[in-house]
């Protein structure tokens, strides 16, 4: 056998065998490098719009220049606590644990922030109010709180800006509200956001100081602050500051980052090895971004960006793709949900009733007494919209007569014969409270009935009291519903009585047709009270929304029927619209309803409720239909 032979056809292929690997590793690694793609980044800036009284807005952007707001712009968070329940400044951030922890500032004026955690920045856990300040007695506020991970202790920073009306006093003439507005930055920590640790103070440069926002790089931290002195001269600019830990100290500020204009609340992000940091132009009303690829050079970079119409103040947070997709296909209505806030600085509106008349919806409701000299008692404000969902306070109703002179609230808005015609009740005289009535040619002017008050009750069975006024036009003549006590101005009890339309609605025009309640507590849930009685006709039957309970206890809508607008049977032993989960704008009480049929037929429920047992009070809407066996159905 010929070894030599076989020796060399062997090396050959040996050799063949190498190169053919050495190939298919080229071609392997070739391809991959060709197929690879790098981890494409997704980001999330919250913000607020108008006075952060509507809640948490989010946007998206790819490239952090070109953000798109999300569901539409509607908002993805009312704000349910603090002293004026307000979601100014949200800031949120991605914890250790992939969960999302959101504060934001809740009002102006006051020593609480606001907080909540999410999975998906959808769904929220319950609001809590941390009264962060609360040590403090001489505190004006609490502004524009973040959040920042300490990844060396474990833990959470939490820190925002104050004012302290005793302290920091060679500052306090920095602003034309001396030292209502001297700030320093002050912070907290946590690790569950349940138990806090004592607030100290974070940061004093020597100035009045706001925004801060930390971001860590390397081994140092940065804290990006605005200088909001005004006098002698405004240095309203966005500085930069460092220090090796995350509660400092931080060093002083050299130069700002920003231009000839003012800037606040600044928000930083590495993005493509650039540094970028956004600001609210607030006074020019839009936002602003300066770049940076070593922190030390800055360029304006703000015409570049594109921002949603009315962002203020937020923060960016990176997220997966996951979270970035949801979040783009979301298309959620929050439903319309009114606030008031111009009597109590915080929101509070009662009693809706609403109608179309001349053209637009207009929509009556209670005001609460107020801190000016001219909100003494409760009044009637109102409210007009295009499409029922976003309503604009148009005026008030104030009390013109001495019978109104302690208040009115409670109106009913009818439209009868091309005139808009608003029952309402007087307030705050006990058992002597009445129905009375006015004519209003445009919606907003209102003649007084010269025979008010119009109606107040008779029998045995009530004080004379009657309130919560509501009326449904059948045929000629009138039926006016309304509320009253029992004699032992215990029980709330409901009554009718009827007038001819010829009549005018004048006070001898009415005849009481209650002898007995029409309905009186019965239920469990109804405790001692049903009230605010709503009239409707559907398939040749009248039905009825009351509200059962009252408003100190926890107070729900149901449903009666009757065939001829006198004789009444519930439809159910519970209530029709609960009050809501915990969490919701109503989680302790549904009430108060007014139904509405618009002109294309739809019949929309109004109704008022709060999650603070009536420390605060909004309105919304919910559209129903009856089916066959005198059930309703809430779309």
């Amino acid at each position: 056998m010929n070894w030599r032979k076989y020796e060399r056809i062997f090396i050959s292929v040996i050799r063949g065998l190498k190169t053919n690997i050495a190939l298919a590793v080229i071609i392997i690694i070739t391809i991959g490098a060709c197929d690879y793609k790098p981890i494409e980044p997704y980001y999330i800036f919250s913000y607020f719009i108008g006075n952060g009284e509507d809640g948490l807005h989010l946007a998206s952007s790819k490239d952090g220049l070109v953000w798109e707001a999300i569901n539409d712009g509607k908002t993805m968070l009312f704000p349910l606590v603090g002293e004026s329940v307000l979601m100014r400044d949200p800031c949120v951030v991605m914890g250790p644990d992939s969960t999302f922890h959101m504060v934001w500032t809740t009002s102006w004026s006051g020593n609480t922030i606001g907080y909540a955690h999410s999975k998906d920045l959808i769904n929220w856990s319950k609001q809590i109010a941390i009264p962060v300040m609360a040590y403090e007695d001489s505190v004006v506020n609490c502004w524009a709180p973040e959040i920042t991970y300490d990844e060396k202790e474990g833990n959470f920073l939490i820190y925002w800006s104050s004012t302290i009306t005793t302290k920091f006093l060679l500052t306090a003439n920095s602003t034309k509200d001396g030292n209502r507005r001297n700030h320093r930055i002050y912070y907290t920590t946590t690790k569950d956001f349940e138990t806090f640790e004592e607030t100290k103070l974070l940061y004093d440069p020597g100035f009045n100081v706001i925004d801060a926002s930390i971001k860590k790089t390397g081994d140092r931290y940065l804290m990006f602050i605005k200088n909001e002195t005004e006098l002698p001269e405004p240095k309203k600019n966005i500085f930069i500051v460092n220090a090796n830990k995350i509660t400092g100290p931080y060093s002083l500020p050299k130069k700002p980052i920003t231009g000839d204009y003012w800037a606040e609340g600044p928000t930083a992000e590495k993005i493509n090895g650039k540094w970028y940091v956004y600001f609210d132009k607030y006074r020019d009303h839009n936002y602003g971004l300066v770049t940076s690829p070593d922190l030390k050079y800055w360029t304006e970079e703000s015409e570049k960006l594109v921002m949603p119409k009315g962002i203020r103040h937020g923060t960016i947070v990176e997220v997966n793709k996951s979270i970035y997709d949801n979040l783009n296909n979301l298309h959620k209505d929050p439903g319309m949900l009114y606030r008031d806030i111009s009597r109590r600085e915080r929101p509070f509106a009662k009693d809706p009733s609403v109608t179309f008349y001349q053209g637009k919806y207009l929509m009556y409701y209670t005001i609460p007494d107020g801190l000016k000299k001219d909100q003494d008692g409760w009044h009637i404000g109102i409210a007009a919209s295009e499409d029922m969902e976003n309503w604009e306070k148009i005026g008030e109703i104030l009390p013109a007569k001495e019978y109104e002179s302690k208040g009115l609230c409670a109106p009913c808005a009818k439209v009868i014969n091309d005139e808009l015609h608003l029952f309402y009740q007087t307030y705050g005289n006990g058992p002597k409270d009445a129905i009375c009535h006015a004519i209003s040619t445009d919606g907003l002017n209102f003649t007084r009935d010269k025979s008010n008050p119009i109606f107040s009750p008779s029998g045995d069975w009530n004080v004379g009291r009657a309130i919560d006024a509501d009326v449904f036009v059948k045929g000629d003549s009138a039926y006016l519903y309304w509320a009253t006590r029992d004699m032992a101005y215990k029980q709330q009890l409901l009554g009718v009585s009827v007038a001819p339309l010829s009549g005018a609605f004048k006070r001898n025009s009415w005849k009481q047709l209650s002898t007995e309640p029409l309905l009186k507590p019965e239920l469990p849930w109804e405790m001692n009270c049903i009230e605010a009685a709503t009239i409707f006709e559907d398939k040749g039957k009248y039905y009825m929304f009351y509200a059962g309970a009252y408003n100190s206890e926890v107070q729900q809508i149901g449903l009666a029927v009757s065939d001829d607008l006198i004789h009444w049977k519930r439809t159910s032993d519970q209530p029709v619209l609960t009050k809501g989960k915990e969490n919701e704008w109503n989680s302790t009480e549904s009430g108060h309803p007014g139904v509405f049929i618009d002109p294309d037929g739809t019949k929309w429920l109004f109704y008022q409720g709060n999650p603070d047992k009536g420390y605060t009070y909004y309105l919304s809407r919910r559209k129903f239909d009856i089916l066959e066996n005198d059930k309703v159905v809430f779309y």
